[in-house]
């Protein structure tokens, strides 16, 4: 019963004080990092078996690096190789190197230097990415940045520990060595064989129709994977990471993210009490210059050196702030290392806590730093901190003078829906400017296109480059919701004519985003809903016409309902019937019997009590068309009308 009271109580004791600080507006990790130090044996010491709740704690890591595994897949993560092999090597080499340094500056001895530089290095993946999911920054750039160089840390871990005996002293063995080059070869062909035998192992799992099944399957997938890495010579959670990679390659991947996730929440929250349990509150008390002066020289060296990195690999300068103050903590695995360090005696009782003291605290700063990241860091390049970062952007090659273009489309932002605006404007031969500030893009993207520019969009000089000011519209289409906001502000800052149109993954932001002068805010969770029961609606056969009527209510009354602006009325309070009207584009196809024909002829007008309002034709607009005018092939004609009445000449055009 031992385990099962000091886990109610931990439980217990964590829901009250998240109540707490919830109410006062504090993190979940701080609170989870409180009960801990409240809970644990310097502190009230509620718990009698911390190792118990230590290895509950093992299991939370495991499935927050399963869950990310999930997300992440195995595209994505070729597709950051490039950050992984040389922004995560940089920054492990160079800060492992600084705190040698600074530890044979005050007086260690050169194996304790290089221990401390091991210690060090590591930053908390479980912190980071839990953090990162809950401001839907990991789809960001340097979302994936910082996820690069987290996956690095938790590989190179290995390598360390086994360095671990050689320091101390006592002798390094080619066994080891050879151990880990044969699991990683075992990782490799586990990676590539699932890819085909997993995703049928998990359809035929599903078609029983039992989610208990499924989740136990899942289950068992994510820690035999686990197993079997740390067998060989790996970490338990790269283990769990590289299993949700292969639970990716399943079209189920989104059912089991929602299977394990409250699973996750619960075991991720021990994880954060077992850190807490760990500091000593007495060393803290007793020599609070020592640890605070230490917590602050960890965390500016540790920003510092990504910053380098940043700084080499060309980075935008604000992406390399966010990450630097993203990845200034100590991480979860230097504890594994530390105890690891202990059975050699590299660190006495006192720097032991030191350290302790350092790690926990940097954890709980955490989540105030990363929050505040995002804004700091435009800060600080404004200001012209990062103007030596900004010469990085331009040796890109990107476009530092103002384009000669004008009343064109600015795409901020080029991931999938930046690419699908970009076709349609090229289609419709719409003059456009993208922005995007990701190297890999610009790099792939600069060959094909004159009208790409490399660059940070909550920059001034960037959007002032792309002629914002005589633009018509601004897609603003990223997936940094910060960086969303800061860029609708310098939007309109810059053009108060400019029509901007965002593109938000949740209906809370929509508010936000029109206060800072969005004319349009497109939530995809809003969209996704629609375009579901839309295509359920399909299923029952409703009429096509129905179902676009029916859609077109639902977005006019979710939006409305939204917009709380006091200073505008709703137009149907003063004109009841334009609200029944609509406007519509509609395109003559070849086979129409309305070619040759005009206006008048058609009845347009008087048989189906539609008014043509302009035509596109061959790129030009005719406003106001008088009835004389013939139709041709192609021609779009722009229509106001009852969607009734519209509906009716369905047969002769087409939408455009």
């Amino acid at each position: 019963m031992g385990i099962m009271m000091d886990i109610t109580v931990v439980l217990a004791l964590a829901a009250v004080v998240l109540y707490v600080c919830l109410r006062l507006k504090i993190p979940t990790i701080v609170a989870f990092l409180v009960a801990g130090m409240l809970s644990g044996p310097h502190g009230l010491g509620l718990v009698t078996d911390v190792h118990e709740v230590e290895l509950l704690a093992e299991v939370g890591v495991l499935l927050l690096l399963f869950t990310i595994g999930i997300e992440f897949s195995l595209e994505k993560l070729i597709a950051s190789r490039r950050y992984i092999m040389i922004g995560g090597t940089l920054q492990v080499f160079l800060t492992i190197l600084a705190f040698f340094g600074i530890s044979m500056l005050i007086g260690l001895a050169w194996n304790q230097a290089l221990y401390i530089g091991f210690l060090f290095c590591l930053s908390s993946t479980a912190i980071v990415l839990q953090l990162y999911q809950e401001s839907n920054q990991i789809e960001s750039f340097h979302g994936k940045v910082a996820l690069s160089i987290l996956i690095y840390q938790d590989i190179v871990i290995v390598p360390l520990i086994l360095l671990l005996p050689w320091i101390s002293g006592k002798g390094f063995e080619l066994y080891d060595m050879l151990k880990l080059l044969a699991g990683i070869v075992i990782v490799v062909v586990v990676i590539v064989g699932s890819r085909k035998v997993m995703p049928r192992l998990i359809s035929s799992v599903v078609h029983t129709r039992n989610r208990e099944l499924f989740l136990l399957f899942i289950l068992v997938v994510c820690f035999i994977t686990a197993f079997l890495t740390f067998k060989i010579g790996l970490s338990l959670a790269l283990g769990a990471f590289l299993a949700g990679l292969i639970i990716s390659e399943s079209e189920y991947s989104l059912e089991a993210m929602s299977s394990i996730l409250p699973l996750k929440k619960i075991f991720t929250s021990i994880f954060f009490i077992s850190v807490g349990m760990l500091l000593d509150l007495r060393v803290l008390i007793s020599e609070p210059l020592l640890v605070i002066s230490s917590t602050v020289v960890v965390m500016l060296v540790k920003i510092a050196i990504v910053w380098l990195v940043g700084y080499i690999l060309k980075l935008p300068a604000r992406s390399i702030w966010i990450t630097a103050f993203s990845l200034f903590q100590v991480g979860e695995f230097a504890f594994i290392l530390s105890q690891q360090g202990a059975q050699y005696n590299l660190l006495d009782a006192h720097l032991s806590q030191i350290f302790l003291s350092v790690s926990v605290i940097s954890m709980g700063l955490s989540p105030f730093v990363i929050q505040a990241a995002p804004r700091i860091a435009a800060f600080l390049v404004q200001k012209g901190s990062g103007k030596k970062v900004s010469e990085t952007e331009k040796s890109t090659g990107s476009n530092e003078h103002i384009m000669n273009v004008k009343d064109h489309v600015v795409i901020i932002g080029y991931g999938m829906n930046g690419r699908n605006v970009a076709r349609g404007a090229r289609e419709a031969n719409i003059p456009y400017v993208i922005i995007d500030y990701n190297p890999e893009t610009y790099k792939k993207e600069r060959l094909k296109r004159e009208n790409f520019i490399y660059g940070d969009a909550s920059n001034h000089d960037t959007l002032l480059r792309a002629n914002v000011e005589q633009a018509r519209i601004a897609v603003v289409a990223t997936h940094d919701p910060i960086a969303t906001e800061m860029i609708v502000s310098g939007l309109r800052k810059m053009s108060a004519n400019v029509r901007i149109i965002v593109r938000t993954r949740f209906m809370h932001e929509l508010d936000i985003l029109q206060k800072l002068g969005a004319d349009e805010v497109i939530p995809e969770e809003f969209e996704t809903s629609i375009e579901i029961f839309s295509r359920v609606m399909k299923y029952y056969l409703v009429p096509e016409n129905d179902i676009d009527n029916f859609t077109d209510a639902i977005r006019k009354e979710n939006y409305q309902m939204l917009r709380k602006r006091a200073d505008i009325e709703p137009i149907e309070h003063e004109t009841p019937f334009l609200s029944s009207l609509d406007i519509k584009r509609l395109r003559v196809p070849e086979n129409s019997e309305w070619i040759n024909r005009t206006l008048e002829d058609i009845g347009l007008r008087k048989e189906y009590n539609i008014n043509a309002i302009a035509i596109e034709r061959k790129g030009a607009l005719i406003h106001n068309p008088q009835p004389d005018i013939s139709l041709s092939q192609n021609d779009i004609l722009v229509v106001i009308g009852l969607p009734s009445d519209i509906q009716r000449i369905s047969r002769y055009v087409v939408k455009a």
